[in-house]
């Protein structure tokens, strides 16, 4: 079970006065202890759902965090830069800590040197749109590793988000093309409670693979739910949509893709340039990202 397997079979058989029961079978009486065992194994291994934490572990974690101190006296007003500031024991109640602080920090208020930068004393701004993504790519690097994807050096990726970067992690997809010829082969990565949009190919046909966790596919007004192994035919001018409710890696076997094949049932979406709705990521390592959007 811990190295991924979803089957358990034994056999059980019963001892008569003709037969004995032979050396490969279960006594019914083992049978019963070995699904006990296997249901304690499962209860040990848990979900693959991050559970709610409990009030110790998020204790526990808040004791290692370190917090945000003033390098120097700062004024209200300030944009609080790296040189501003250092990162101690403890974290205080309120106060930022190391892990929040960015330089988009500009303070409403006077901070003397020493003092505990305070969550209230400081108004963040909002994230810039590609740090959603450099955020989103971790995750996806981390769903790949989990299913056992291995990428060589010469692959492209793109971003979709089909609403705007700001909403990637509620609307959108993570999409690798490895082979894109006469077939067509791309990897796509959707993340917890992610969406793709309804919309259909004018010329291209897909097959999805689905190679870890769920994906729920609106095919024609139709939904299936996929698991590790299934596959489901897509063909052209088929609407269709998915979305996967703890996350999915599968893979898309097609024919060629063509640039402005994809038609979209929201209006919207179809008035975007196609460079609007796409962000290439030009290097994983150092997250080289192409922002045209």
């Amino acid at each position: 079970m811990a190295a991924g397997a979803s089957l358990f079979e034994r056999h059980v058989g019963l001892p008569t006065d003709q037969y004995e029961l032979n050396g490969y079978s279960s006594t019914p009486t083992q049978a019963g202890n070995w699904i006990r065992t296997l249901e304690i194994s499962r209860s040990i291994l848990g979900s693959e759902l991050r559970s709610e934490p409990s009030p110790e572990e998020v204790q526990s974690i808040r004791d290692l965090q370190r917090g945000v101190y003033a390098a120097r006296e700062l004024q209200a007003g300030d944009q609080v830069r790296r040189k501003d500031v250092f990162f101690a024991f403890p974290r205080t109640e309120g106060q930022f800590s190391s892990g929040e602080w960015n330089e988009s920090i500009v303070l409403a208020a006077d901070v003397e040197a020493g003092a505990s930068i305070k969550q209230s004393s400081g108004a963040m701004e909002a994230p810039k749109p590609i740090s959603v993504l450099k955020d989103s790519a971790h995750e996806v690097k981390g769903l790949l590793a989990h299913a056992g994807v291995t990428l060589q050096p010469q692959f492209e990726t793109e971003f979709s988000h089909h609403y705007g970067i700001e909403k990637f992690r509620e609307w959108g997809a993570t999409i690798i093309t490895i082979i894109n010829r006469s077939y067509a082969k791309k990897i796509l990565v959707m993340l917890p409670g992610q969406q793709h949009p309804n919309h259909y190919h004018k010329l291209k046909e897909e097959t999805f693979l689905v190679v870890l966790g769920d994906l729920t596919v609106q095919l024609d007004g139709k939904k299936r739910t996929l698991g590790p192994g299934e596959t489901l035919l897509v063909p052209p001018g088929v609407f269709h949509s998915f979305s996967s409710e703890e996350g999915c890696v599968f893979e898309e076997i097609s024919t060629t893709a063509i640039k402005g094949d994809s038609v979209y049932q929201d209006e919207r979406i179809n008035a975007l340039n196609y460079d609007d709705r796409k962000t290439l990521v030009d290097n994983w390592g150092r997250f080289q990202m192409s922002t045209r959007s």
